[in-house]
This record gives structure tokens, C-alpha cells and sequence, in this order.
């Protein structure tokens, strides 16, 4: 689990139920405006740093969630189980690395390979599943990687098309798209959150 928690430290403090009551709230909701700060920073549609091509983010087991602070337990946290996060902050989006004799490229598709109608890369498209008699390899011109191609047609008809550039792995600046959007939510937003709480919970409470 990927996940950005926030809280606030009351080691040694006595706090009243209407104080803990306004830190739950507040931590509550800036956890859901930090949510809402890290969806945006995935999506390439909101300017983000990926191409979401499905509904994972916002929706099913891999959706970005919050669980929300209580006043037993002063932590909020915002998070995805989507672990696999992590490969494609190291590497371009929606790469595949390839282990070859020649060592470990990343496949970046062309625009030859066959794909979806949401985009997706089919199957039988993908680099892993292309071992056969009429797939092959080409040196890139500068020698720093290979071209995978695949022979289509038949007889004179026949050529070669690329499919997918390999260049080697390298290692490359992290996105931040977790950590530091929930970080400046809280910056943000918490205090006069917290504010607002406490001003509602003493009006309640004197009622």
C-alpha cells in the first residue's frame, strides 16, 4: 500500500472532546482535498503525470482512498493499493522492461502496434508475447539500442514494421504525485480547517 498519512502530534497535551473532535474533521478533510490534489497529479487530461487510460484511479481496488482520522486516532491518510505505482514513477509510463542478452531495455511503443478502443496495447501486441519466426531485432543507428520489429504481408508484399524502440534502463527523476500534493494540501488548507471545526464544535457544544 502507497500511502501519505497525515496527523498532527498531541503527546503531552489535555484536550477537550471539542478539540479532538475539530482535529478529527480537519484531518478528515484535508486527507479528501489531498485525495483530490494527487488524482490531479496522476492525470495527464489534468495536467498530471500520467495517461489513465482506464477508471483504476477512482474507482475498484486500486482507486486512490482516504481513511478518514477519529477521535481515538488522530491520522488520516491518503493512499492507493495500486503497489505497481512504483515501477512506472522509476520508468516512462506505461513501459515494459525487456531482459535481453544484451541486457534490460525499456520498450516504448510506436504507433504500428495495435491497441484498443480505450487505448490499450492488445495482447498479442505486447513486447513479451512478440517471440515469433517473424519478429526480429535492428541496432538503432547510434548503437544505444534496438529497434523490435515484425515482418507483415506475405511474399513480395512482405515488410518489416516497428513495432517498439528499446532503449536501456536507466534510472530517472521520481514524480511526485503522492506525497507532495497531500504535503501542500495540508500546508494549505489544515489550519484554517481546523479553525472552522473548533469554531463549530464550541457553538454546538454551548447550545
Amino acid at each position: 500500500m502507497l500511502k501519505a498519512t497525515i496527523k498532527v502530534s498531541t503527546t503531552g497535551l489535555q484536550m477537550d472532546k471539542q478539540t479532538i473532535f475539530a482535529l478529527a474533521s480537519a484531518l478528515t478533510a484535508t486527507a479528501k482535498l489531498g485525495q483530490t490534489a494527487v488524482l490531479k497529479a496522476m492525470d495527464a487530461a489534468q495536467g498530471g503525470a500520467f495517461t489513465i487510460r482506464t477508471g483504476w484511479a477512482t474507482r475498484g481496488p486500486y482507486a486512490v482512498k482516504i481513511r478518514p482520522a477519529t477521535k481515538t486516532n488522530l491520522n488520516a491518510w491518503v493512499g492507493t493499493a495500486a503497489d505497481w505505482l512504483e515501477k512506472f514513477i522509476r520508468e516512462p509510463a506505461g513501459s515494459t522492461v525487456l531482459k535481453l542478452p544484451q541486457g534490460e531495455f525499456i520498450a516504448i511503443p510506436t504507433s504500428n502496434v495495435r491497441r484498443t478502443k480505450r487505448d490499450l496495447i492488445r495482447a498479442a501486441q505486447r513486447p513479451r508475447a512478440l517471440k515469433g519466426k517473424r519478429d526480429y531485432l535492428i541496432p538503432l543507428r547510434h548503437g544505444r539500442g534496438w529497434v523490435l520489429m515484425q515482418k507483415q504481408g506475405r511474399g513480395k508484399q512482405a515488410r518489416g514494421v516497428p513495432l517498439y524502440v528499446l532503449v536501456p534502463k536507466v534510472q530517472i527523476k521520481e514524480r511526485d504525485v503522492l506525497f507532495g500534493p497531500t504535503r501542500r494540501a495540508f500546508e494549505k488548507n489544515f489550519q484554517k480547517l481546523f479553525n472552522a471545526q473548533l469554531e463549530r464544535a464550541f457553538a454546538t457544544a454551548r447550545r
